[in-house]
């Protein structure tokens, strides 16, 4: 099962994430390994965190 995470800046989407958990291995990632498979990043918020800590 993938997981997906997305971030919205009122109602403008900036990023969203596909992640693969593990115990689904490929020829790249062994099955211990959670991965990203995709990433997407809005233009106009490239550089910028996430969350401030």
């Amino acid at each position: 099962m993938r997981a997906t995470f997305v971030c919205d800046a009122g109602s403008e989407l900036v990023r969203i994430v596909f992640l693969v958990p593990s115990e689904n291995p490929t020829p790249i990632y062994p099955a211990d390994w959670a991965y990203i498979c995709r990433l997407a990043v809005h233009p106009a918020f490239r550089g910028r965190a996430i969350v401030n800590a």
